[in-house]
């Protein structure tokens, strides 16, 4: 591989997405290095790659319980603070109810709740992570402050849960490479909006 696709291999995976783009459109316009060029385009970051990555992980861990030690304390937090007024998320109180205790026999004490499993865990965390406009518009800001802390403790326990069956690193490449792919998506609409306004304002000054 050339000097230019290390380059812009060395820029995504810093981070510097601006940057790789620019390198990569570089090795694009050179001619003759058609394994540069393709080294270097394969080094964005796509959310497919993230999902293929994801559901490999998936089918490891799918049964493997995760550990709630750390969540637990989220959720009853939150709980309190909607006791005093907050509007409770929908994610929230389906956590809680998912850790719940629960009757097995009437008259008979109450039973620890099953495990939550890695797949339940990665449908909580997704969902907390992407809630409903209707839910977000609701939540105050203490309220706001406990889900993203519920978001990163579930992140947590499913990464925990997929190391348990040698998957953790293949967990954190999904994880970063997703979340780099969304900043990298991010980026190019907003240099879409800035290219369109600088676009308007010259036609302005034009006409």
């Amino acid at each position: 591989m050339g000097p230019a696709a290390l380059n812009a291999a060395d820029k995504f995976g810093s981070g510097d997405f601006a940057g790789g783009l620019g390198s990569t459109a570089g090795l694009l316009a050179t001619v003759g290095t058609p394994r540069a060029i393709v080294k270097g385009v394969d080094m964005i970051p796509r959310t497919s790659r993230a999902g293929a990555n994801f559901e490999t992980v998936m089918n490891g861990a799918r049964n493997t319980p995760i550990d709630t030690s750390g969540i637990a304390p989220i959720v009853s937090r939150a709980q309190v603070l909607g006791e005093r007024g907050a509007t409770v998320p929908k994610v929230v109180t389906s956590m809680s109810d998912a850790m719940a205790p629960r009757p097995v026999a009437p008259g008979a004490p109450m039973a620890p709740a099953p495990p939550i499993t890695y797949e339940a865990g990665r449908d909580f965390a997704s969902n907390a992570g992407r809630m409903s406009a209707q839910d977000s518009a609701a939540m105050n800001g203490p309220m706001g402050r406990q889900v993203r802390l519920l978001t990163d403790a579930l992140n947590t326990a499913n990464r925990d849960a997929a190391a348990k069956v040698g998957l953790g690193s293949q967990y954190d490449a999904a994880m970063k490479e997703y979340r780099q792919a969304q900043q990298l998506k991010s980026g190019v609409k907003v240099a879409g909006s800035l290219v369109g306004l600088g676009v308007a304002g010259n036609l302005a000054r034009k006409y």
